[in-house]
């Protein structure tokens, strides 16, 4: 059982932090090699099991009996009648544009460094002629009148080669620049379920797609205009095609979200009885994605996680602390663990305070669906198999048979 100390209760790093901590750390060690000359070894007998060890629940839907109990003392804070219209007021306008369980379930506190461009949505469909197309992009506001991009395709003579799909654009897009977006060569790209935004980032503008950071600044213009409390995580993994290369960082960015709400419509009548709201679905969803990518096991971990949660246990996911660190092999060393802060889940109850990485339709829907076990560990043995316990006795004797 792992217990917090005061000090790290008194400062928790934060990811970045983290990060730094363990950049000192390796340049420390790198000095110290050179000065010795003597290879140091990692040591053999540290230890790091993908296992849950305390989380902590997140905080449930109030029960009748509790507000039976406070009601007396919630009546000297009641709400005033002008916050009651404003609050229903919201409700009212949450019916334009998104569905009412995401806005139930999404916050945001996000500093925003300078003014966003917001992306507007076009779909232009097979046999749409250059007229009918200028007609979406003038009704979508992205142009103002239908002259200007009839004369700039006629002038190129790229009539014929206006692509269908589905495209994002913004207000103050120039005519040039939708022609070209329109007429350039498609992308179809595989986006791994368990990456972060910043190995996608990097595996793009690696291959020459994307300027390096065009995709996280995407991310970010697509989750403030959204309104969503954090990016990483809402992301779906999977193969997305006809991205056009001449806009691809911010299609993909929205082609990416867009995912996340439809497996949110898809799934709105378990969502809206679940106690978890769609941030929190979001974050556990990531983490069982980098915890297998059996998706028959996916069911199993979430049940484990859950139980967890109920019993008020850290769930000591090891991905989160390596997340932080960015930190994907290699054994974790015992001081990683504080080193990672907020995202340290064997000394912290809870969930980490974002998701670690795009998330798949099997790891959310098995969020939403866990097997029903009373399982509290588990760990994968060397053909990859789950070994299940339901206490840390017999967790540990799976472990030493591995």
């Amino acid at each position: 059982m792992h217990t917090r100390s005061a000090a790290y209760s008194e400062h928790i790093p934060t990811r970045e932090g983290a990060r730094a901590r363990v950049e000192q750390r390796r340049a420390a060690e790198k000095e110290r090699l050179k000065s010795t000359r003597q290879t140091v070894r990692a040591s053999a007998n540290a230890q790091s099991f993908p296992v849950h060890e305390h989380p902590v629940k997140p905080a449930s839907k109030p029960s009748a009996r509790t507000h039976a109990k406070t009601g007396h003392q919630q009546k000297k804070h009641a709400m005033s009648t002008r916050k009651l219209i404003l609050i229903s007021a919201l409700i009212l306008l949450s019916f334009a544009g998104i569905t009412t369980s995401i806005l139930y379930a999404l916050s945001r506190n996000v500093i925003v460094q300078e003014p966003l461009r917001i992306a507007r949505k076009v779909v232009i469909a097979s046999g749409d002629t250059a007229a009918v197309i200028a007609e979406k992009l003038q009704t979508a506001g992205i142009l103002e009148d239908t002259s200007e991009f009839l004369e700039e395709v006629t002038a190129r003579d790229v009539a014929d080669r206006l692509r269908e799909g589905t495209y994002y654009f913004t207000s103050d897009s120039s005519c040039d620049e939708v022609v070209r977006v329109l007429t350039d060569d498609v992308v179809n790209l595989t986006i791994y379920p368990g990456e972060t935004l910043e190995g996608i980032d990097e595996r793009l503008s690696s291959r020459g797609l994307i300027d390096q950071g065009s995709f996280l600044e995407a991310m970010e213009q697509v989750c403030f205009q959204r309104q969503l409390p954090f990016c990483e995580g809402f992301f779906v993994g999977e193969h997305y095609q006809s991205l056009p290369r001449g806009d691809l960082a911010s299609t993909l960015a929205n082609r990416g979200v867009d995912e996340v709400y439809a497996l949110v419509r898809s799934h709105s009548d378990a969502i809206n009885v679940s106690e978890f709201s769609i941030a929190q679905l979001v974050i556990i969803a990531s983490m069982i994605q980098r915890e297998t990518n059996d998706i028959t096991q996916m069911p199993v971990i979430a049940g484990v996680i859950m139980n967890r949660l109920e019993q008020g246990e850290a769930l000591g996911i090891d991905a989160t602390t390596r997340y932080a660190l960015d930190q994907w092999s290699g054994a974790l060393e015992p001081d990683d663990f504080p080193a990672s802060g907020e995202y340290d889940t064997r000394r912290k109850k809870g969930l980490p305070p974002t998701g670690i990485g795009t998330v798949s339709r099997e790891s959310f829907e098995a969020v939403l669906f866990p097997a029903d076990h009373d399982y509290l560990f588990y760990l994968h043995d060397g053909e990859g198999d789950l070994k299940l316990s339901k206490t840390y006795s017999e967790h540990l004797e799976h472990a030493r048979s591995l």
